[in-house]
């Protein structure tokens, strides 16, 4: 097995860009930077988990171990916005203190400072090496000590977006579930599992592989797909899923990675998978690491599939013809919209919640804001659009949950709502079961035999054709799929 280097600095040479002084084993961090981004716009939600984190990372004592003034979470969190500020002002006075470091470079102490750093992105030569073992505050001590799973994911987001080089790691179904995948991967910032039936397997390939050309379009059924398909999933075990910090490891040496996993599973190419940059990993995180996301895969019929791109394109569009700069991390999809990209019904307008854009909404003729439906919502819209635990990804488009969604219709309570709530309550029966001990519906179905028949005769030629045979054949199909 090759050695892989996880050295994040030589001895010699500190660098000034706070961002490589991240490290997983403090997900802390990630929690600050959380609140430094929210306390504006969600305060309600950036100053519980800032409070539960502190309460977390002093093991229940809510006192600074160099500062016993400090002695609630409260006074953490003034403390906190009077640094902040002061740093705003006048920078960072290294004569005054600096940041100690342990012996894998991650800090020692000094969370806050270095969170503050990071989020004004101030350079400076700023820390000091110390001889101290490292801190132990990762994604497994916050879920021991009572943190949800949409908590560590909404901390390890804002992790990930300041990570220099962060990547994902897919372990796929068809490898052992013997062997200890964490041994092959360091640096791990959050983990995640996704039982998916065959039709979640399948969208999940396309959405993995969504810019390869050998996937085909969606007039092919994106046929490319089936052989991967049946290499990928050859067992009914859950895809898992690995967000690394690959700041301190080389392109080389994250390539040799993975090609060290490969070979110690066996199956080569379809044992695993990892992302090539940043932007594809964020991209992924956010459709994949969430409560909601094995229902949404799940329920990707060939219907909720053509709802879904529809619903899409028509907001693209209207927000291209109302002429207005909307930021889509600011809109969140809602109503039978949701009901639609789940495969349930047709929906019969596209409804937004917003926290700024109810006016330019009122000028769409297809778009309409349900901003005066918000009483019905069992939380805030600052809430839903900023805790992952309110809303699924489609691409870069937020949908409120299904959960979130029912919870609103019993509170609203219309006619229209009960037999909504009936389908709502069926989806959700069904992937609470083993998605693949049978078939969900009949479009699961027809998609299963389509790829099998697929697979099935792509395997007969190769047992029949010679070996340059094949090679055109795969040449052809190649262009068929991505014409």
């Amino acid at each position: 097995m090759t050695k892989i280097s996880t050295s994040r600095f030589s001895d010699s040479h500190l660098t000034q860009d706070p961002r490589y002084y991240l490290s997983p084993n403090r997900l802390d961090i990630g929690f600050k930077l959380l609140y430094l981004s929210l306390r504006d716009q969600a305060p309600l939600f950036a100053e519980k988990l800032y409070k539960k984190h502190i309460k977390a990372v002093t093991h229940g004592t809510e006192v600074e171990f160099d500062d016993k003034s400090k002695n609630n979470s409260s006074k953490f969190m003034s403390s906190f916005n009077k640094l902040d500020y002061n740093i705003k002002l006048n920078s960072f006075d290294k004569r005054l203190s600096v940041i100690p470091l342990a012996k894998d470079f991650s800090i020692a102490n000094g969370a806050h400072r270095l969170s503050i750093l990071i989020f004004r992105s101030i350079l400076g030569d700023y820390y000091q090496p110390l001889d101290s073992a490292p801190l132990k505050f990762n994604y497994q001590f916050f879920s021991a000590n009572g943190f949800s799973f949409s908590e560590i994911v909404a901390a390890s987001s804002f992790y990930i977006n300041y990570c220099i080089k962060p990547r994902l790691f897919i372990i796929w179904p068809s490898a052992p579930d013997t062997i200890d995948y964490s041994r092959f991967l360091p640096n791990v910032v959050c983990s995640h599992q996704l039982q998916l039936n065959h039709l979640g397997a399948y969208e999940l390939l396309r959405c993995i592989y969504v810019d390869e050309p050998w996937i085909g379009t969606s007039s092919s059924i994106y046929g490319g797909i089936s052989e991967k398909y049946f290499a990928c999933f050859a067992t009914n075990r859950p895809v898992k899923l690995y967000i690394i910090d690959g700041s301190s490891i080389s392109d080389k040496d994250l390539l040799d990675m993975k090609t060290n996993l490969r070979e110690t599973i066996g199956i080569g190419k379809h044992s695993c998978h990892s992302t090539d940059d940043k932007k594809d990993t964020i991209r992924l995180f956010k459709q994949l690491f969430n409560e909601g996301a094995n229902c949404f895969f799940n329920s990707s019929s060939a219907q909720a599939l053509s709802y879904r791109k529809e619903i899409y394109n028509t907001i693209q569009s209207e927000l291209i013809n109302i002429n207005q700069k909307i930021n889509l991390d600011d809109l969140l999809v809602t109503g039978s919209s949701v009901l639609s990209m789940h495969g349930l019904r047709k929906n019969l307008d596209i409804d937004l919640l917003s926290t700024k854009y109810t006016s330019q909404l009122e000028k769409s003729l297809h778009l309409s804001s349900h901003d005066s439906q918000l009483q019905y919502y069992p939380n805030s819209i600052h809430l839903m659009l900023n805790d992952p635990k309110y809303h699924i990804y489609f691409k870069d488009l937020k949908v409120v949950s299904l959960n979130c969604l029912e919870a609103m219709k019993i509170r609203r309570h219309e006619f229209k709502d009960f037999s909504d709530l009936k389908l709502i309550r069926r989806v959700k029966k069904v992937n609470t079961k083993n998605p693949l001990s049978f078939f969900a519906n009949i479009s699961e179905k027809i998609l299963y035999n389509t790829i099998y028949l697929r697979y099935s005769v792509a395997k007969i030629l190769r047992q029949l054709l010679p070996p340059f045979s094949i090679k055109i054949i795969k040449f052809v199909k190649r262009k068929l799929y991505a014409s």
